[in-house]
């Protein structure tokens, strides 16, 4: 929804890219919660996705009730399992491979 989001890379993608390389993926990290599955991200999904759905002309009125809902998603994982991945910012470490 937004010219950041084009941009997404994952560890498969850099496993993919380090294939045919002496180097590997030994561990990914991430960071920058709150933007990527706490409070900044509620407050940016339903921004963007209201203006998204007005830009389309579709019906929008329902944006806040999914926001709730996903709210206690956010809030579940943060009490249950707190991922690897769950950061809006990663940080992805490569090594060279000995052989």
């Amino acid at each position: 929804m937004s010219l950041t989001d084009v941009h997404f890379i994952s560890p498969f993608d850099i496993e993919e890219w380090l294939r045919d390389t002496r180097l590997q993926l030994v561990q990914t990290e991430s960071f920058d919660y709150s933007r990527g599955n706490g409070p900044l991200m509620l407050a940016d999904l339903r921004k963007r996705l209201t203006n998204a759905l007005r830009d389309a002309s579709l019906d929008n009125t329902r944006v806040e009730a999914f926001i709730g809902w996903l709210g206690k998603v956010v809030h579940y994982m943060e009490r249950t399992r707190p991922s690897a991945l769950d950061g809006a910012t990663a940080l992805y470490m490569i090594q060279k491979v000995d052989g």
